[in-house]
């Protein structure tokens, strides 16, 4: 597994390769955790709102599934908690 990473204003970014493609997460803060899924044809701007709160006690981490946001187009079936394993193993 590899991942391409940078920061900007204290918010890490990159993407993190799966089977057949990328998937693009954002994460800040410190502390456990905290993986926030976006629904439906959204992305992880979905989160923008709550990711300052959170991250003071928590390292928020958001990401754009599979056909969403900056992640890879469909390619294939897959499982988006196989794709979620990925991104929590990074």
């Amino acid at each position: 597994m590899t991942a391409k990473t940078s920061s900007v204003n204290n918010i890490k970014h990159g993407k993190v390769q799966i089977s057949d493609g990328e998937l693009y997460f954002q994460s800040t803060g410190a502390g456990e955790p905290l993986i926030l899924i976006h629904a439906g044809f959204s992305d992880h701007r979905d989160w923008q709102n709550q990711i300052k709160a959170f991250g003071e006690k928590f390292n928020v981490i958001t990401y754009d599934q599979r056909g969403s946001g900056n992640s890879s187009v469909l390619a294939s079936a897959f499982m988006p908690a196989g794709d979620l394993k990925v991104l929590m193993d990074y």
